[in-house]
């Protein structure tokens, strides 16, 4: 398997410097702060208390265009019907730690407890939306079960998707359901996502998306178990 951002990781984890091109606020999500401290992944001194949640969709309500949301590890999950929303925001929703996959003290994880979806994306996002080094784990839904994708485009960079699950008959996508959309999908590391019907891992309609650097295994459908592409869609791969 390949992660390209989690090379370094393997000599040291590092924390991610939060700069975009029109950075403004950077917001720090952390519901595990006495583990993160003891290992050094603590938000910085004198980041402002009103800047520091412990739930995501927190912080994203409050963020605002250009600003970027830090995840430190952790497992975060909601009783709504997605662990989080982006809203339409053009932010950035990261891990604050790179990941190594065999060190679980660096993963920040949404869990969808296959009860919900993970993350959603239904207002118009465009690639100024990025999604950056989260575990996407355990999304249930009639149709993507870790990120849902609707007239949006947002960039995923460097996620994990494992074990999510969509249950519908049609235009699935276990993994990453995307219609109507542009996005780039690229580093990703999809494992063991299912569909009842279409795209185990990811199901792509009405739009051209481009996937590249994924790695795909043990993911499984009646039709494309790792990819299904409707016939209104193209995919670019690199």
């Amino acid at each position: 398997m390949k992660f390209s951002w989690s090379a370094a990781a393997a000599v040291a984890v590092v924390l991610w410097s939060a700069t975009t091109a029109w950075a403004q606020v950077t917001w720090h999500v952390d519901n595990n702060a006495a583990d993160n401290a003891t290992a050094g992944y603590a938000p910085p001194a004198g980041t402002p208390a009103g800047q520091i949640k412990t739930v995501i969709q927190d912080a994203v309500n409050a963020a605002a265009n250009g600003d970027t949301v830090l995840v430190y590890p952790g497992t975060y999950t909601s009783t709504n019907s997605e662990v989080v929303n982006l809203l339409g925001k053009a932010i950035t929703l990261q891990a604050a730690v790179v990941y190594d996959v065999n060190v679980v003290a660096t993963w920040a994880t949404i869990d969808g407890q296959d009860a919900r979806r993970c993350i959603v994306a239904t207002l118009n996002e465009t690639n100024q939306t990025v999604v950056r080094g989260l575990r996407i784990w355990r999304g249930r839904a009639s149709a993507g079960g870790g990120i849902y994708v609707v007239n949006g485009s947002p960039r995923i960079e460097d996620c994990w998707f494992l074990s999510n699950i969509a249950t519908g008959g049609v235009a699935a996508g276990g993994g990453l359901r995307l219609l109507n959309s542009t996005s780039m999908i690229q580093d990703c590391f999809f494992e063991n996502n299912q569909a009842g019907a279409e795209g185990g891992a990811i199901f792509n309609a009405g739009g051209a998306i481009m996937v590249s650097g994924c790695d795909f295994t043990g993911n499984t459908a009646p039709r494309g178990g790792g990819v299904f592409m409707r016939e209104d869609a193209s995919i670019l791969t690199a």
